[in-house]
């Protein structure tokens, strides 16, 4: 079936349009229910403003995409990698990130409140102007030295 510029409205139920192309198309205020896009190829498509609920997009894989003001909740995002990307002004809240993993990351200016940081490891990092407590970490460790050399 072949449908070429039509402004018409279409409703598509219980059909099988899988390895379908779709070029140069207008499905803003569209509405998918019950769909199987598994395997799915998005390129250069304006999704702004879509809404995604109960979906499942295990081993989905974003590249170059624009997510600022993109809001996650309730999703589950274990294994998942975030890599070569702007998060600056990135909120993360009531989220699990044990066993996390974060390397070559600009956290300057970042603020951590309430958060566990039971057996952390931090290693050959830049810790200027770091406070924890209100503390700065340079005079901590300062007062550990003179404390070390005094035992």
């Amino acid at each position: 079936m072949d449908i070429h510029r039509t402004s018409e409205e279409l409703s598509v139920c219980e059909a099988i349009v899988s390895n379908s192309d779709f070029d140069d198309v207008n499905l803003s205020n569209s509405s998918f229910n019950n769909v199987n896009l598994s395997v799915a190829s998005f390129t250069k498509a304006n999704m702004s403003g879509i809404k995604v609920c109960d979906a499942t997009l295990a081993s989905a894989s974003f590249h170059d995409v624009n997510l600022a003001g993109a809001a996650f909740s309730n999703a589950n995002m274990s294994s998942a990698r975030i890599n070569n990307s702007l998060a600056a002004g990135l909120q993360v809240e009531n989220v699990n990130l044990s066993g996390a993993a974060i390397e070559d990351a600009n956290l300057s200016g970042a603020r951590l409140h309430d958060v566990n940081l039971s057996n952390v490891t931090i290693d050959e990092c830049c810790t200027a102007g770091m406070k924890i407590n209100g503390v700065l970490v340079a005079e901590l460790f300062a007062a550990y030295e003179g404390a070390k050399g005094e035992g």
